[in-house]
This record gives structure tokens, C-alpha cells and sequence, in this order.
């Protein structure tokens, strides 16, 4: 999940999370939500109504209003995503979740109001709704799990699961197209931090927190004074290269100015919005 919102975010998408298990680092694991956190169209959602706000705003006001502009011939701005992780927690206490999905699955794509579901299984006794609206999901990772539902999510007969998925491993099914073994990006914090900066504008070394993993020198300054920097310099002609000497002290065109260089763009989609 955090490989997938790190790339959209980067992209310039618009990304909104509801997770009642949400934390900005995972004290277990070690990973790191805050560089994605800090960039959410909205904070995350985690106490039940909050979640239950955040899908009313998202499944009826603003998949409505952009169909409204659509109809008006009007533009809509950027693609916009919710993603949802522990789902069947979720349904247990909102049992109209389903169909607030399924209202988005049918409609959205048409107006760039995009769905991500997380859940440990997609089996209709447990999220509730029908068959039917599971099969809207137009593309399903499998990473191992319950094997009724990769039966059902991937369509597929007997046990897809050998034990060799999970750490970039998973079964795919895209469309149509018969499920199979691909590789995806195996996500890790310096990945994230290489890709949108640490998130927590507390200076450098930020890899110190999350164990063994190599420390990232990230800019000292926070985001927000970042973006309002590079805002000033683009506004002035300032070349991307010159941004990058400036606000991120990288002149020499190495790994270190590639890394900068895609930090620049994640804040370029922002002040575009």
C-alpha cells in the first residue's frame, strides 16, 4: 500500500486515507507513514466517524460534484483516491460501507474518483453487498492469505498460494486477463523518503528512528517552507536546476540530485493543485 500512495502522490494524484488501524510509524514493524500523511488531501481518517464522514464526502459530495462538472463540460482537476485498509473492520461497524464503495467502483472511474481496498479477505459474509460489487475491482494483488478469496478475487481454481508471495511477490489479475505471477515494488522508508521526503520537517537523519535500516539526509526545512520557496523561484524564471542547488544544496548531477530532482516534482504537483 504505502509503494502505491508514495507513487500516486508523486504523480500528483490526490490521495485520501480511512484506516481505523492508521499510525504515523508502525511501532512493530518500523514503517513509516509520515512523508505520505503530510501530503494527503486530507488527514487520515481513524476513529469511526470519521471514516464514516470521510466516505459520505467522498462517495457522494465529491464523486458528485465532479460529475456535475463533467456534465457542464467543466474540468475536474486531478485524479483523486481513497484508499481503505482493514475493510472488514470497517464493515463490521458500517454495514452500508459496501454500497458506498460500489457507488464509486460504478461511477467514478469516469471522473477520476478512484477506490484502493485493503482487507485480509473480500468474501461477501464478511464486507457485506454481493459478489457483484466485488467484481468491480478492476485489478487485484494477492499477497497470500485466505485462499477463498483469492479463489473468488482472482478467479481461479484450487490454491494460488505455494508460499512464495509477499516481499514484492503477488498474484495479479488486471481486467479480464487471467491472474499470474508478477513483482511489484517492495517498499521500504528510504524508498519512501528517496521518493517524497521524510514528512516530518524535524531536520535530518530521519532513518535513526526505524532501526536498521540506513539513515536518509533529508532538507533541514519543512515541507511547507519548502514549497513556499520553490513557489517564490518558479514564479521568478528560477531554472529546476538552480531550485535544486538552492533549497536542497545538490549542484553535482549525481544519485543525490535525482533524489532531489523527484522531491522537487512531488512539490511542483502540489503547487499545481
Amino acid at each position: 500500500g504505502r509503494s502505491l500512495l508514495a507513487q500516486l502522490i508523486a504523480a500528483g494524484a490526490k490521495v485520501v486515507i480511512a484506516d481505523p488501524h492508521f499510525a504515523p510509524i508502525d511501532p512493530k514493524s518500523g514503517e513509516d507513514w509520515r512523508p505520505i500523511a503530510s501530503r494527503l488531501h486530507m488527514p487520515p481518517a481513524v476513529k469511526i466517524n470519521q471514516i464514516a464522514d470521510m466516505l459520505a464526502w467522498f462517495c457522494n459530495d465529491e464523486l458528485q460534484k465532479r460529475l456535475d462538472m463533467r456534465q457542464r463540460g467543466e474540468r475536474w482537476g486531478n485524479p483523486i483516491f481513497l484508499y481503505v485498509d482493514e475493510l472488514p473492520a470497517i464493515a463490521a461497524k458500517m454495514p452500508n460501507v459496501s454500497e458506498l464503495l460500489a457507488h464509486v467502483l460504478r461511477e467514478g472511474r469516469k471522473v477520476d474518483v478512484l477506490l484502493i481496498a485493503a482487507a485480509q479477505d473480500f468474501l461477501v459474509k464478511t464486507l457485506g453487498g454481493s459478489g457483484a460489487v466485488r467484481d468491480c475491482y478492476r485489478t487485484a494483488f494477492y499477497v497470500g492469505g485466505d485462499a477463498q478469496t483469492a479463489r473468488v478475487l482472482l478467479d481461479v481454481r484450487g490454491n494460488v498460494d505455494d508460499g512464495n508471495l509477499g516481499k514484492g511477490v503477488v498474484m495479479l489479475r488486471t481486467g479480464n486477463r487471467q491472474a499470474q505471477l508478477a513483482r511489484v515494488p517492495y517498499a521500504n522508508n528510504e524508498s519512501i523518503y528517496r521518493l517524497l521526503g521524510d514528512g516530518s520537517g524535524s531536520g535530518s537523519q530521519v532513518g535513526s528512528e526505524v532501526g536498521s535500516e540506513t539513515p536518509v539526509a533529508m532538507p533541514t526545512e519543512p515541507l511547507d517552507v519548502r514549497s513556499e520557496r520553490v513557489r517564490e523561484m518558479v514564479a521568478s524564471g528560477v531554472s529546476f536546476n538552480e531550485i535544486v542547488a538552492t533549497v536542497w544544496g545538490v549542484k553535482t548531477k549525481g544519485q543525490s540530485y535525482q533524489n532531489a530532482m523527484s522531491e522537487l516534482r512531488g512539490v511542483l504537483a502540489q503547487l499545481v493543485r
